[in-house]
């Protein structure tokens, strides 16, 4: 019986809220982005694959930019192709 009392003294009876107690928010902070007008240009995405892939395989189009870029001086374009890194890597013979 001792046992019974201290389990129902430190029960807690935990009754529903109304619907009048529950707050209902207006969710007024959203963001519209609707409004933005400036458009965001979106890169070219099959000359990024297509350089990409020219670079992988050291095609002559990539060799074309690599000659530009040594003119140039500026560096831009990797000196090496992707398989040749790989190569280097895997073998450094």
């Amino acid at each position: 019986m001792a046992a019974e009392q201290a389990m129902t003294s430190t029960t807690k009876v935990i009754a529903r809220a109304d619907e009048h107690d529950i707050k209902l928010h207006k969710a007024s902070d959203r963001v519209n982005f609707g409004s933005i007008c400036e458009p965001i240009d979106v890169p070219y995405l099959l000359g990024v694959q297509t350089d990409s892939f020219d670079w992988l395989i050291g095609s002559e189009r990539w060799k074309k930019r690599v000659a530009e870029d040594e003119a140039n001086g500026t560096h831009t374009v990797p000196h090496v192709s992707g398989l040749d890194e790989v190569f280097q890597e895997i073998s450094p013979i």
